[in-house]
């Protein structure tokens, strides 16, 4: 247990140090997202001229989320029946119904896919989280997006999930939660 330790922690402490020249790009482009004046903003303008800061970032970044969830979001019907086939039309408005009840009540898909396409435009790095929960006996699909300045990969170069060695989330735990770990921990 602590080899596991003792190896893992440099690997995850050097990783969080080399992503920091990254954030910092990011939280410019999350800068101008949000529409905060830089310090040009604030320079005088000769004559006493009004300096109007217009987020187009933002403007345009809204744009394309909007464009991007309208086309993800399926506007036709999930499948197609065959002509001559009497069963599979029976069945299709129950398919319908439950298709669309799964994919805008469980998985919230439009908030989801608007999010990942803002966190594509802002950092090129969008993070989804798919997997399934079990709720009164039955099995349904979860999807969360994570926030990917807590979502790190090891090495850093992987292009796909099998190429990684370590996936990690930074998750900050608020100090009650933390707390109680410790005091069920230390009474035991």
């Amino acid at each position: 247990n602590d080899w596991l330790i003792d190896t893992l922690i440099p690997i995850i402490e050097g990783t969080r140090q080399r992503r920091r020249s990254i954030e910092a790009e990011w939280l410019l482009n999350y800068r101008a997202w949000q529409g905060w004046p830089s310090q040009q903003y604030t320079q005088q303008l000769p004559d006493g001229a009004i300096h109007y800061f217009i987020p187009h970032a933002r403007r345009v970044i809204e744009r394309n989320t909007t464009r991007i969830t309208k086309l993800l979001i399926p506007s036709t019907e999930w499948f197609h029946t065959s002509a001559f086939d009497l069963d599979s039309h029976a069945q299709a408005e129950a398919v319908q119904s439950l298709m669309l009840f799964t994919y805008q009540n469980k998985i919230q898909a439009k908030r989801i896919i608007s999010s990942l396409s803002r966190s594509l435009q802002l950092y090129n790095f969008p993070v989804l989280s798919t997997s399934a929960f079990i709720e009164n006996n039955e099995v349904w699909p979860t999807q969360k997006d994570i926030d990917p300045f807590s979502f790190y990969i090891f090495p850093e170069t992987a292009s796909t999930i099998n190429d990684c060695v370590l996936i990690f989330e930074d998750i900050i735990v608020p100090y009650q939660v933390y707390n109680s770990f410790v005091t069920e921990k230390s009474a035991e």
